[in-house]
């Protein structure tokens, strides 16, 4: 049985619990998820990212992918943005554990070093022979890093009707920030989650392989998607515990909430009058911005 979910309040309280005193200064030059000239990796055609927006189904799909014996998904592991985001650092310093966390830039953040790195975490994780990873950070901004890093890795785009993806998020935890916030209205913060979601879809659209939520409500549905997706990977369906992975697919009761949930609906009646275009778009359920 899964633990209570955190009200918002009790999510901030447990994160300002959390906090400890960090100097970390980035590298001026470039961004985390940018890389430095220098030699290029090696193929990397046996790892594959999932580049999702929060709360379109990658979870339940990760979960789906890892019931099968040839496929590792991690679970929001993200190790490398960490790498990328710590090779980038100047400087990064705990002055609270002086002792034991200190790290200053030595070496170039380039492809062939990030992926000597992340094929030393894979060691420690998993002999499967397809390795992959999930998390928005993909999505957002260091789904290019993965295809420099890994040249020819395989990329997993999730998509589930926008509104029902607003929806859900804005009841997470972690959403609390988009209430709080004193320089911008809630509603404001759901237009710019919205154009996030539609304009990281339509980036990835084309360079991955799509799992469409509402096509996992029938079973005919989800033995189709996931044939299609192991194939995308390199991975053979045959032998796969189809009825112990269908049963996974309890989410696809959720199809449809938007239509029940009221601050869903003050934001369209909202959006209607300010922006025309992305109102039609959500109300059409479009995953992308051409709709």
């Amino acid at each position: 049985m899964s633990e209570p979910r955190l009200s918002p309040a009790d999510y901030q309280q447990l994160m300002s619990k959390s906090r400890q005193t960090v100097f970390w200064a980035l590298d001026d030059a470039a961004g985390p998820w940018e890389l430095e000239p220098g030699e290029p990796a090696a193929p990397g055609g046996d790892w594959f990212f999932m580049v999702s927006f929060p709360r379109t189904g990658s979870t339940v799909a990760s979960l789906i992918l890892n019931l099968h014996p040839d496929i590792y998904c991690g679970q929001e592991q993200m190790v490398l943005p960490l790498f990328m985001t710590v090779l980038h650092s100047r400087l990064l310093l705990a002055p609270d554990m002086w002792y034991s966390v200190r790290y200053s830039k030595q070496i170039p953040v380039t492809a062939a070093n990030v992926r000597a790195l992340m094929d030393a975490w894979r060691g420690c994780v998993s002999a499967k022979r397809i390795f992959g990873d999930k998390g928005v950070m993909y999505h957002q901004h260091f789904g290019a890093a993965c295809s420099a890093v890994f040249p020819g890795c395989k990329l997993v785009l999730t998509v589930r009707h926008p509104l029902d993806t607003l929806s859900s998020y804005i009841q997470q935890p972690w959403a609390a920030f988009m209430r709080n916030d004193p320089q911008r209205t809630f509603v404001e913060h759901i237009r710019s989650r919205a154009y996030e979601l539609l304009t990281g879809n339509t980036t990835w659209r084309e360079q991955a392989e799509v799992i469409d939520f509402e096509q996992l409500g029938s079973e005919a549905g989800f033995r189709s998607t996931f044939s299609r997706i192991f194939a995308h990977l390199g991975a053979d369906a045959n032998g796969y515990e189809w009825d112990s992975a269908w049963a996974l697919c309890r989410h696809r009761f959720t199809s449809g909430r938007w239509q029940y949930d009221t601050e869903i609906l003050a934001f369209m009646d909202w959006l209607e009058h300010r922006d025309r275009k992305l109102h039609r778009l959500l109300a059409d359920g479009a995953s992308y911005l051409d709709g």
